[in-house]
C-alpha cells in the first residue's frame, strides 16, 4: 500500500511538472502578463495535487 501511494505521488508530480511546462509553452506564445499566469499555474497546479491527495 504505501508503494502504491508513493508511485501515485510521484506521478502526480510528473503530471504537475508536464502541466507546467504546457502553461509555459503557452506563456511564450501569446506572450501574457508572465506573473499573472504563473500565479493561475501554481494555484491550480497546488488544488490538482491536493484533490488527488484526497482520492488516495
Amino acid at each position: 500500500m504505501e508503494r502504491l501511494i508513493g508511485l501515485t505521488r510521484e506521478i502526480n508530480n510528473v503530471n504537475c511538472v508536464s502541466y507546467l511546462r504546457q502553461s509555459l509553452s503557452k506563456i511564450r506564445r501569446k506572450k501574457l502578463k508572465i506573473n499573472v499566469r504563473f500565479q493561475d499555474v501554481f494555484f491550480e497546479a497546488g488544488q490538482f495535487s491536493s484533490a488527488s491527495d484526497s482520492l488516495i
